[in-house]
């Protein structure tokens, strides 16, 4: 599960005119994210990753990231914390890493399958058909093999 609140942050955090409990805006955030974040994942292990997905997914987790986190106060002035900010609160974790990680997993669990298995069987098969003509869709193996082929991990 990705950590979402960082230990080393300031318990209260003064915003606009009010002050909010890190603890309480967290949880309640959390609650909400959580639920939207477990569909995107779900949906990201079974579905193949492409770039424009994959920004979307960034781009959606540092909006509430921005949100949990809330502004930075320098020199009286409020802003918005920037991208390399909440990348180093995260400790350089984002949700894409983490689909990959438990996309990995499930592969390998696929793998570790008798042959028996439906997931294995289903994982195996090669339809009758041939495939359309143009540019060949990607696959969710392509992407696995993307994957590995990242972390130096060969196929044996």
């Amino acid at each position: 599960m990705l950590v979402w609140f960082h230990e080393g942050y300031p318990n209260v955090i003064p915003y606009r005119q009010f002050t909010y409990n890190v603890t309480t805006i967290v949880v309640v955030e959390k609650r909400r994210i959580l639920h939207i974040l477990s569909v995107f994942v779900a949906l990201g292990i079974q579905l193949v990753l492409k770039e424009n997905i994959i920004q979307k997914l960034l781009v959606f987790e540092r909006k509430i990231l921005r949100g949990i986190f809330g502004p930075t106060k320098e020199n009286q002035i409020w802003r918005i914390k920037n991208n390399e900010e909440l990348d180093k609160l995260m400790k350089h974790e984002n949700v894409v890493s983490y689909i990959k990680a438990q996309r990995l997993s499930w592969f390998g669990h696929v793998q570790r399958m008798p042959e028996t298995g439906v997931a294995k069987k289903i994982f195996k098969w090669n339809p009758l058909t041939t495939r359309p003509r143009g540019r060949p869709m990607h696959r969710w193996e392509d992407n696995i093999i993307q994957d590995l082929g990242q972390m130096r991990i060969k196929i044996g």
